[in-house]
């Protein structure tokens, strides 16, 4: 099996559900996923408001439609994006995922910083701001946004006030690792069994994705910038300040560094269990095939 006519649609499908993972989770843009609601500890209370689990039960979804995305000049969908779609269901569902993302954070917070969060989460500007940020998710929302990309980064004083909050977050950063991990992971799972268990070097590969890197950094910078300008446009720069405030605390320091750590964690533990099974599934189909 050519395993190199692949590597195109697993760089943009990750791409492709990272930048959608990485804005429902890292900003805390979307609301509860109705099941988790059930659960009323104060730690799931604090990962529902957040937006931990409504933005990872998307994660599958994404994933899915930058496979077809990648995929779209090909006449029809092959055994490989099957191969997709199949274990995407299965290991970046939303409750594989939820269940990983519980366990990660038990006993990795303390008591104060789920209250001290859960305070803020649960005001009603960080709701507004909850629900800016979903609505501004929306494919409706993103093509407006870049019609008003100009006027938006014209606002200095709001350009500087979304990248320090950029910055504390550190979102960019955490999205081009996770983002080359799980390709890597990928590519390599996929290398292997099209060379039906014999050893493969990956090394041009891998130099190529990290001399890649400040390209990708550079470009996940400037599309969050936008997005947060986008989302946070109705809201006054004092309203932002309480926001800033949250995230300068102790508490929001400890429980944002957690949810990216939760993120980076999750979703490559996942892609790597989905890499694992692919490798295995198409190894098992180079057995089947006739000898030439």
């Amino acid at each position: 099996m050519d395993f190199s006519m692949h590597i195109a649609t697993v760089r943009r499908s990750v791409t492709q559900f990272l930048a959608i993972a990485t804005v429902t989770l890292a900003t805390g843009s979307l609301l509860a996923h109705a099941e988790t609601a059930k659960d009323n500890t104060p730690l799931n209370e604090l990962l529902t408001l957040s937006g931990m689990y409504e933005g990872l039960s998307e994660v599958g979804n994404q994933f899915k439609a930058g496979v077809s995305q990648a995929a779209a000049n090909k006449p029809a969908e092959n055994e490989m994006d099957q191969m997709f779609y199949a274990l995407a269901d299965k290991h970046l569902s939303a409750e594989n995922l939820a269940a990983k993302t519980r366990a990660f954070f038990t006993g990795k917070l303390s008591d104060q910083v789920i209250q001290d969060s859960l305070a803020w989460y649960r005001s009603d500007l960080a709701k507004q701001l909850t629900k800016a940020e979903e609505t501004a998710g929306t494919q409706a929302a993103q093509e407006q946004m870049m019609q008003m990309v100009p006027t938006l980064m014209a606002d200095e004083a709001r350009v500087a006030f979304e990248s320090r909050v950029l910055e504390m977050l550190n979102v960019s950063e955490m999205m081009v690792t996770m983002q080359q991990e799980i390709m890597l992971t990928l590519v390599e799972n996929m290398a292997a069994a099209g060379a039906n268990g014999q050893p493969v070097d990956i090394t041009p590969i891998q130099q190529q994705v990290q001399a890649s890197r400040p390209a990708m950094k550079a470009q996940i910078d400037q599309y969050m910038l936008v997005f947060m300008l986008f989302a946070h446009q109705t809201f006054s720069l004092e309203q932002l300040s309480k926001y800033e405030a949250y995230l300068k605390s102790a508490s929001g320091q400890a429980y944002s560094a957690a949810s990216l750590n939760a993120m980076t964690t999750v979703l490559t533990k996942a892609m790597d269990d989905l890499g694992k099974e692919m490798r295995v599934q198409m190894s098992a189909q180079q057995q089947k095939k006739p000898a030439a």
